[in-house]
C-alpha cells in the first residue's frame, strides 16, 4: 500500500536510489506488521449491511437548492447531525445525459443514470451538482444513484453511504430481472437491495385534472401494485419453490417506499378544517368522474388505488401507525405540500 509519487524534473541524480532504499527499509519493517496490517484492512474495508435512518425529500429542483447557499448549508448541516444512511430526493429536474442537440421526447438514446453536460445550460447544470457533492466531506462519503428524465421535469436521486453494502439497484417497475437496468422514462423510481430489505425511492405523478392525467395516474399505480405483490413474493416458500411461472423478482424482502406519493391517503392527512374543501376542488367546465372529485392528492380513486398497493405489498403507512389520529401541526414537515393564493395555508400529507 506505500504511495510512490513521481519525482519533480529538477531532482538530484541519487534521489531515485535513496527513495528505493527506503521503500526496501519500510517494506522489510512492513513484513513483521502484515497480517496485523492486512486483518485491520479487511475490517475497514467490511461494509455494513442495512441502512439504519431513511430520510426522504422532494427538492423540488436540486439546482434551485443548491444555488440557495442557506438552504444547501442547512441541508448539509442536517446530513452532518442525523447522518443518515439513505437519503431519498425526488423532483430532482435534471437532464439525463443525451446526443447533442437531442430534444424532449425525439426517441433518441439517453443514459438517465448519468447528467447532461454536452451544451451550455446543461453543462453549467452538471458542473453545479458535481461541486456542491465532491466539495462537501459530508455529501462526498455518499454513493450517488440517479434516475432522470429527457428535461427538466421529474427524476430522483438516491444517496447510500459508502460504508453500506447496496446489493443491486433497478430504476424502474419493469419485472423480469434482465430489465432491471433499464430507467423509468421520467426517472420516477430507484430501488436499492441491502441484506435484509429493500427501500424504493419514488415519485409518484400527479393526477392533475384531466381525463388523460387520470389515466396515466392510475397506470402507474397499478404497476407499482404489480411490482410490490411480486417483489415482496417468497419465491421459495411452500408452493412456489418449484413453480416455474414464480415471478423472477420475488425477494421475499420487506420493501420499504418513500418519497413523494402524491396522495393524502385519509382526510386526517389534510390541514384541519379543510378537509370538506379539499375534497370538492374541481378546475374547468367539464366536471370529471365521480372518483377523480377534488384536489388532485385526495381524490377517492387515487386513495383507492394507494389501499391496494398497500394490501399488495403488505405494507402500512408508517407515520400514521405511529400517529393514528390527527393531522401533522401546521409546523410539521410532513406537511409537505403548501400552496399559495386561495390555496394559502392549507396542507397535504403527501410525502
Amino acid at each position: 500500500d506505500t504511495e510512490v509519487h513521481p519525482l519533480p524534473p529538477d531532482s538530484p541524480p541519487f534521489a531515485s536510489s535513496c527513495i528505493l532504499a527506503v521503500l526496501v527499509v519500510t517494506s522489510a519493517i512492513n513484513m513483521k506488521r502484515l497480517p496485523e496490517a492486512a486483518s485491520a484492512a479487511a475490517e475497514k474495508r467490511v461494509k455494513r449491511s442495512d441502512p439504519l435512518k431513511i430520510v426522504t425529500w422532494n427538492v423540488n429542483g436540486l439546482t434551485t437548492r443548491i444555488k440557495d447557499h442557506k438552504q444547501w448549508k442547512d441541508f448539509e448541516s442536517f446530513m452532518e447531525t442525523e447522518k443518515p444512511d439513505v437519503v431519498c430526493l425526488q423532483e430532482i429536474k435534471l437532464c439525463a445525459a443525451a446526443p447533442p442537440g437531442a430534444k424532449k421526447g425525439d426517441g433518441r438514446p439517453r443514459d438517465r443514470g448519468q447528467l447532461r453536460d454536452n451544451d451550455a445550460s446543461t453543462r453549467e447544470d452538471a458542473d453545479r451538482v458535481n461541486r456542491a457533492f465532491k466539495s462537501s466531506p459530508v455529501l462526498s462519503s455518499y454513493s450517488l444513484f440517479w434516475s432522470l428524465a429527457d428535461w427538466r421535469y421529474a427524476g430522483c436521486l438516491m444517496m447510500a453511504r459508502k460504508d453500506i453494502h447496496v446489493r443491486s439497484v433497478r430504476y424502474s417497475l419493469l419485472l423480469p430481472d434482465k430489465l432491471q437496468s433499464v430507467h423509468h422514462e421520467e426517472g420516477r423510481v430507484i430501488l436499492a437491495e441491502f441484506e435484509s430489505f429493500a427501500v424504493m425511492n419514488m415519485y409518484t405523478p400527479n393526477n392533475g385534472w384531466q381525463t388523460e392525467k387520470f389515466s396515466r395516474r392510475h397506470r402507474f399505480d397499478t404497476d407499482v401494485q404489480q411490482f410490490v405483490k411480486h417483489f415482496t413474493t417468497d419465491s421459495t416458500s411452500a408452493g412456489e419453490a418449484s413453480s416455474s411461472d414464480a415471478p423472477p423478482t420475488s425477494s421475499g424482502k420487506p420493501l420499504i417506499i418513500a418519497g413523494d406519493l402524491n396522495c393524502a391517503a385519509t382526510d386526517l392527512d389534510l390541514s384541519p378544517g379543510d378537509e370538506r374543501w379539499f375534497r370538492q376542488q374541481t378546475e374547468g367546465p367539464a366536471r370529471p368522474p365521480p372518483k377523480y372529485v377534488g384536489q388532485p392528492g385526495c381524490t377517492d380513486g387515487e386513495r383507492a388505488d394507494f389501499r391496494e398497493i398497500l394490501k399488495a405489498g403488505s405494507l402500512v403507512d408508517a407515520y400514521r401507525q405511529m400517529h393514528p389520529r390527527g393531522a401533522p401541526s401546521a409546523e410539521s414537515p410532513c406537511f409537505s405540500w403548501r400552496g399559495w393564493g386561495k390555496y394559502a395555508n392549507k396542507g397535504m400529507r403527501i410525502d
